[in-house]
């Protein structure tokens, strides 16, 4: 159910905003080698008269909580690439 729901947010994004088509990724279908999942994608939004571009990750809490706390989180990777800099 939650899984249906990512990708009915992807369709209500795609449907309300122009989408960058290049730019999306489906990483619930196809996971990053690290388990990693999400969906990304790019919709064109209007700022104050301006066209800007915006980045979507979709996701349920568990692929949420995965992202920030297991091995695919960002600061996880910064503290390894600070320690790879430093210590080798």
């Amino acid at each position: 159910r939650e899984l249906r729901m990512c990708y009915r947010v992807q369709e209500l994004i795609s449907r309300n905003w122009e989408t960058i088509l290049f730019r999306g990724k489906d990483y619930i279908e196809k996971p990053k080698a690290n388990g990693y999942q999400s969906l990304h994608l790019t919709a064109v939004v209007n700022y104050h008269l301006t066209k800007i571009p915006v980045e979507f990750q979709i996701r349920t809490a568990e692929m949420e909580k995965f992202a920030s706390n297991g091995p695919a989180a960002h600061n996880r990777y910064k503290e390894n690439v600070m320690d790879d800099l430093l210590f080798n």
